[in-house]
């Protein structure tokens, strides 16, 4: 969310022509990196899960093709 308000701020102070448009791509840099590793945040939780689910015997059948 933080990156978010900064990469916003960026934006107005820009249009306003209060900054540069260097800060403007670099909070949108960071956000984008933010985002990127919430991403692979949540991944790396939902193959965890389905490790453990492996690991405890399983939980679910193959599918019949």
């Amino acid at each position: 969310e933080a990156s978010k308000d900064a990469a916003d701020l960026s934006n107005e102070l820009y249009a306003r022509g209060l900054a540069a448009f260097l800060n403007v791509l670099e909070s949108q840099r960071s956000l984008y990196a933010t985002q990127d590793q919430l991403v692979q945040s949540d991944t790396a939780v939902v193959t965890n899960l389905i490790s453990l689910y492996k690991a405890l015997g399983g939980g679910w059948d193959a599918p019949v093709d």
